[in-house]
Protein backbone atom coordinates (compact mmCIF):
# COMPACT_ATOMS: atom_id res chain seq x y z
CA UNK A 1 0.00 0.00 0.00
CA UNK A 2 2.95 2.46 0.99
CA UNK A 3 4.56 2.08 -2.76
CA UNK A 4 1.21 2.55 -4.79
CA UNK A 5 1.43 6.14 -2.56
CA UNK A 6 5.06 6.84 -3.37
CA UNK A 7 4.33 5.66 -6.85
CA UNK A 8 1.21 8.13 -7.50
CA UNK A 9 3.76 11.36 -5.87
CA UNK A 10 6.61 10.54 -8.31
CA UNK A 11 4.37 10.46 -11.41
CA UNK A 12 2.36 13.70 -11.00
CA UNK A 13 4.68 16.69 -11.79
CA UNK A 14 4.15 20.72 -10.75
CA UNK A 15 5.81 23.32 -9.44
CA UNK A 16 5.91 21.58 -5.85
CA UNK A 17 7.00 17.89 -7.60
CA UNK A 18 9.47 19.26 -10.04
CA UNK A 19 11.54 16.55 -12.12
CA UNK A 20 14.40 15.05 -11.08
CA UNK A 21 17.71 15.56 -12.57
CA UNK A 22 18.68 12.39 -14.79
CA UNK A 23 22.48 11.75 -14.68
CA UNK A 24 23.72 15.26 -14.86
CA UNK A 25 24.01 18.57 -13.39
CA UNK A 26 20.91 20.57 -12.42
CA UNK A 27 22.02 24.04 -14.37
CA UNK A 28 19.67 24.88 -16.86
CA UNK A 29 20.00 24.48 -20.51
CA UNK A 30 22.10 27.05 -22.63
CA UNK A 31 20.92 27.71 -26.14
CA UNK A 32 23.85 28.38 -28.73
CA UNK A 33 22.65 31.35 -31.01
CA UNK A 34 25.48 31.45 -33.16
CA UNK A 35 24.00 28.69 -34.97
CA UNK A 36 21.22 30.63 -36.09
CA UNK A 37 22.88 33.29 -37.76
CA UNK A 38 23.54 33.18 -41.62
CA UNK A 39 26.94 32.96 -42.94
CA UNK A 40 26.23 35.14 -45.70
CA UNK A 41 25.77 38.41 -43.54
CA UNK A 42 28.23 40.51 -42.56
CA UNK A 43 28.72 41.60 -38.98
CA UNK A 44 29.99 45.08 -38.45
CA UNK A 45 28.49 48.98 -38.15
CA UNK A 46 25.49 49.58 -40.24
CA UNK A 47 25.52 51.78 -43.53
CA UNK A 48 25.54 55.33 -43.03
CA UNK A 49 22.18 57.29 -43.99
CA UNK A 50 22.22 60.10 -46.22
CA UNK A 51 19.81 63.25 -45.59
CA UNK A 52 16.54 63.08 -47.18
CA UNK A 53 14.81 66.55 -49.37
CA UNK A 54 12.73 66.92 -45.65
CA UNK A 55 15.82 66.92 -43.89
CA UNK A 56 17.55 69.42 -45.83
CA UNK A 57 16.07 72.67 -44.73
CA UNK A 58 17.73 75.93 -44.87
CA UNK A 59 17.63 78.79 -42.55
CA UNK A 60 15.21 81.02 -45.11
CA UNK A 61 12.81 78.36 -44.90
CA UNK A 62 12.86 77.64 -41.33
CA UNK A 63 12.61 81.74 -41.22
CA UNK A 64 9.33 81.48 -43.72
CA UNK A 65 7.74 78.73 -40.92
CA UNK A 66 7.95 80.63 -38.36
CA UNK A 67 6.69 83.90 -39.29
CA UNK A 68 3.55 81.52 -40.68
CA UNK A 69 3.27 80.16 -37.20
CA UNK A 70 3.46 83.93 -35.67
CA UNK A 71 0.67 85.47 -38.13
CA UNK A 72 -2.00 81.92 -37.40
CA UNK A 73 -0.84 82.98 -33.43
CA UNK A 74 -1.86 86.05 -34.21
CA UNK A 75 -4.82 85.71 -35.86
CA UNK A 76 -5.73 82.96 -33.01
CA UNK A 77 -5.32 85.60 -30.12
CA UNK A 78 -7.60 88.29 -32.19
CA UNK A 79 -10.42 86.00 -32.93
CA UNK A 80 -9.89 84.93 -29.13
CA UNK A 81 -10.42 88.72 -28.08
CA UNK A 82 -13.43 88.86 -30.17
CA UNK A 83 -15.06 86.37 -28.70
CA UNK A 84 -14.27 88.12 -25.51
CA UNK A 85 -15.60 91.21 -25.89
CA UNK A 86 -18.52 90.33 -27.83
CA UNK A 87 -21.73 90.69 -26.50
CA UNK A 88 -23.21 87.51 -25.67
CA UNK A 89 -26.04 86.82 -28.10
CA UNK A 90 -28.45 85.02 -25.61
CA UNK A 91 -31.30 83.69 -27.74
CA UNK A 92 -34.49 84.20 -25.73
CA UNK A 93 -36.70 81.37 -24.98
CA UNK A 94 -39.12 80.88 -27.41
CA UNK A 95 -40.86 77.34 -26.52
CA UNK A 96 -44.01 76.66 -25.81
CA UNK A 97 -45.25 79.61 -27.65
CA UNK A 98 -47.35 81.79 -24.47
CA UNK A 99 -49.04 84.91 -24.88
CA UNK A 100 -47.05 87.83 -23.51
CA UNK A 101 -50.31 88.20 -20.60
CA UNK A 102 -49.31 84.80 -19.56
CA UNK A 103 -47.39 85.07 -16.23
CA UNK A 104 -45.50 81.76 -17.06
CA UNK A 105 -42.69 82.22 -19.32
CA UNK A 106 -41.42 79.81 -21.97
CA UNK A 107 -39.20 77.30 -21.15
CA UNK A 108 -36.21 76.59 -23.39
CA UNK A 109 -34.86 77.87 -26.86
CA UNK A 110 -36.28 75.71 -29.92
CA UNK A 111 -35.11 76.84 -33.48
CA UNK A 112 -35.05 73.96 -36.05
CA UNK A 113 -34.04 75.76 -38.67
CA UNK A 114 -30.48 76.37 -36.74
CA UNK A 115 -29.70 73.63 -34.66
CA UNK A 116 -31.07 70.62 -36.98
CA UNK A 117 -28.54 70.12 -39.86
CA UNK A 118 -30.92 70.49 -43.26
CA UNK A 119 -30.58 67.03 -44.36
CA UNK A 120 -33.15 66.34 -41.05
CA UNK A 121 -34.95 69.34 -40.49
CA UNK A 122 -38.13 67.56 -42.79
CA UNK A 123 -38.25 64.76 -40.73
CA UNK A 124 -37.44 66.58 -37.05
CA UNK A 125 -40.77 68.90 -38.54
CA UNK A 126 -42.89 66.14 -39.34
CA UNK A 127 -41.97 64.03 -35.77
CA UNK A 128 -42.21 67.67 -33.72
CA UNK A 129 -45.96 67.63 -35.28
CA UNK A 130 -47.12 64.65 -34.95
CA UNK A 131 -45.89 64.76 -31.25
CA UNK A 132 -48.01 67.87 -30.73
CA UNK A 133 -51.00 66.23 -32.71
CA UNK A 134 -50.93 63.35 -30.33
CA UNK A 135 -50.33 65.11 -27.28
CA UNK A 136 -52.79 66.88 -28.02
CA UNK A 137 -55.35 63.92 -28.86
CA UNK A 138 -53.85 62.67 -25.17
CA UNK A 139 -54.91 65.93 -23.21
CA UNK A 140 -58.68 65.90 -24.97
CA UNK A 141 -58.50 62.17 -24.01
CA UNK A 142 -57.55 62.66 -20.64
CA UNK A 143 -60.55 64.99 -20.13
CA UNK A 144 -62.92 63.48 -21.60
CA UNK A 145 -62.47 60.24 -19.29
CA UNK A 146 -62.54 62.77 -16.47
CA UNK A 147 -65.98 64.26 -17.96
CA UNK A 148 -67.47 61.28 -18.74
CA UNK A 149 -66.13 58.72 -16.39
CA UNK A 150 -68.86 59.35 -14.04
CA UNK A 151 -71.66 59.21 -17.17
CA UNK A 152 -71.58 55.86 -18.21
CA UNK A 153 -69.56 53.02 -17.68
CA UNK A 154 -68.79 52.36 -21.11
CA UNK A 155 -67.40 55.87 -21.94
CA UNK A 156 -65.11 55.29 -19.50
CA UNK A 157 -63.70 52.10 -20.31
CA UNK A 158 -63.61 53.55 -23.94
CA UNK A 159 -61.49 56.79 -22.55
CA UNK A 160 -59.17 54.38 -20.70
CA UNK A 161 -58.69 52.47 -23.91
CA UNK A 162 -58.00 55.08 -26.27
CA UNK A 163 -55.93 56.58 -23.58
CA UNK A 164 -53.56 53.36 -23.19
CA UNK A 165 -53.28 53.31 -26.72
CA UNK A 166 -52.59 57.03 -27.75
CA UNK A 167 -50.45 57.13 -24.81
CA UNK A 168 -47.82 53.69 -26.16
CA UNK A 169 -47.84 54.86 -29.84
CA UNK A 170 -46.68 57.91 -28.84
CA UNK A 171 -43.45 56.48 -26.67
CA UNK A 172 -41.32 56.18 -30.33
CA UNK A 173 -41.83 59.91 -30.77
CA UNK A 174 -41.27 60.85 -27.34
CA UNK A 175 -37.64 58.80 -27.49
CA UNK A 176 -36.38 60.62 -30.87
Amino acid sequence: MLINVNLKKQSIRGASNPPQGIGGSHEPAVINTSAFVPSNTKSGPPPAYSQSAAQNITADELQKRQEELERKAAELAAREEALRNAPYAMKENNWPPLPKICPLNPCFYQDINVEIPVEFQKLVRLVYYLWMCTSFVILSLISNYFMYSFKSFQMKIMSESYLLIYWVDSRPGLKA
